[in-house]
């Protein structure tokens, strides 16, 4: 039974490698926490291997770590993991120490395959937990049949222990969406990149939070819960990725700011995933626990299909333009919800809105409350083929919205282009510009509107200067 690594590298300016993928498996047990290789210099590469936690081993064993990153002596830099298979484990792949830093680290073309643990929170493949990392790449890598996270960053201290983390055109394929199946979790980062990785099969493809985070170009497929998880974030770039078979794309939660969401496609939302309004929704402000509203938010040239489009909750200057929503499916009502909870300043405008189905519900742009909002260019088709007997538009029943603007908006083929709900009260309210066509509901109580689609409006409360 050993107590330390099999292989032990305490000196710096090592390079330990095989070119003919030279297999490390125990034979006997190594103690749980300690690795088969411990590195404990700097300026060390592990190159070519094969490392075989060999779960086969007694009860006692299977436990250890492939490579343990030891700082718990202060500062460890320069590691370079590269071309190198670690398989076969129930402890982690690649493990730091809760003490000391870490900087530049590479791990470089490597698999991480068959992590079985059967613990209630198993190790991660690559988990890096001491306070200090920067400048960690990981690339080009495969993690493959998981029960837990592939490759984590954690904080202990509560404060920024990540900065400069690259994550670029990974692989990331769980064989099972089990609640502790994550494709990767980088916490208190700054200046995280997460590029042209594919993440399939798991309950949550990437979970992050802090400051500068930029995803793009990746590739979301059947995570059961949330593709993407971004908690307080400031600085969030999501940009360019594909979404499929989800019950979550995007979800935020405490608070985030200064955020753009512009050029992805959401599309066919997990079956039964909208059986609920708060599930099924591509992109979604969760409830907020924390100081930070959800604010100056950017959602533009985003393809929404058969999902339920966007939500927002408590949103401050906020932008949804440019986007196109479209259903085919009466489980998935495409649209934004906007606003949860009071809202203010937010403008929605040159959207399209497209649905070949009739749920008798649908609502392209359904507005709950707040102030200040423009709504502006949006078109609302139905292609049903007889009148549609939602509305494209609606103010929600019971609320109160004021100083909001209305133009240019088009409707086809709904019984409301446009609804204003019962026992709302609009105040500094103004519609111009918009047109209908094949809209069959009467206007009730309002002058002056032949030109605008069926509004219905009676028993409504109207009081300010209000332009219809």
């Amino acid at each position: 039974y050993r107590t330390s690594g099999l292989i032990d590298i305490s000196v710096s300016g090592v390079t330990v490698w095989t070119d003919a993928q030279a297999v490390i498996k125990p034979l006997d047990s190594v103690a749980a926490g300690f690795g088969i290789i411990r590195v404990r210099g700097s300026s060390v590469v592990i190159d070519g291997f094969i490392i075989d936690g060999n779960t086969a081993l007694p009860p006692s064993s299977g436990n250890h770590n492939a490579i343990n990153l030891d700082t718990n002596l202060g500062t460890l830099t320069n590691i370079d993991i590269i071309n190198s298979t670690v398989q076969n484990f129930n402890g982690y792949g690649v493990y730091s120490f809760t003490a000391g830093t870490l900087t530049n680290v590479n791990i470089l073309n490597c698999t991480f395959a068959e992590f079985n643990s059967t613990a209630a929170t198993p190790p991660a493949a690559v988990q890096l937990v001491q306070p200090t990392h920067s400048d960690v790449r990981v690339a080009d890598c495969y993690f493959k049949n998981l029960t837990g996270t592939g490759f984590a960053v954690r904080s202990v201290n509560g404060t920024a222990n990540a900065t400069n983390v690259s994550v670029v055109g990974c692989i990331f394929e769980h064989n099972t969406s089990v609640y502790t199946t994550i494709g990767m979790e980088v916490l208190k980062a700054v200046n995280l990149s997460v590029s042209g990785c594919t993440f399939k099969n798991a309950r949550m493809g990437v979970s992050c939070n802090g400051q500068n985070i930029a995803i793009a170009g990746n590739s979301f497929d059947n995570e059961t819960s949330y593709c993407i998880e971004a908690g307080s974030s400031i600085g969030l770039s999501v940009s360019g990725n594909s979404f499929s078979n989800f019950q979550y794309g995007l979800i935020h939660y405490d608070g985030a700011r200064d955020v753009v969401i512009d050029g992805n496609t959401f599309r066919d939302a997990l079956a039964g995933s909208t059986s609920a309004l708060n599930l099924g929704w591509a992109v979604q402000q969760s409830s907020n626990a924390s100081p930070v509203p959800y604010e100056q938010f950017v959602i533009s040239n985003n393809i929404f299909k058969n999902c339920s489009g966007v939500r927002l909750f408590e949103p401050n200057t906020n932008i949804v333009e440019g986007n196109v929503f479209e259903t085919t499916s009466a489980n998935n009502l495409c649209r934004i919800l906007s606003p949860d909870n009071a809202g203010t300043r937010c403008v929605f405008a040159n959207n399209v809105f497209r649905t070949a189905v009739d749920t008798g519900t649908f609502t392209g742009l359904l507005v709950f409350t707040g102030s200040n909002h423009s709504i502006s260019n949006n078109t609302f088709i139905s292609t049903t083929g007889s009148v549609n007997n939602g509305a494209g538009l609606a103010i929600t029943p019971g609320t109160t919205v004021s100083n909001t603007i209305i133009t240019n908006t088009y409707a086809n083929n709904f019984t409301y282009g446009a609804y204003l709900g019962a026992a709302t009260t609009v105040t500094n309210f103004s519609i111009a510009g918009t047109e209908a066509v094949n809209c069959t509901a009467s206007v009730l109580g309002m002058d002056g509107v032949e030109n605008f689609f069926g509004f219905a409006k009676a028993g409504r409360t109207t009081t300010g200067d209000n332009d219809f």
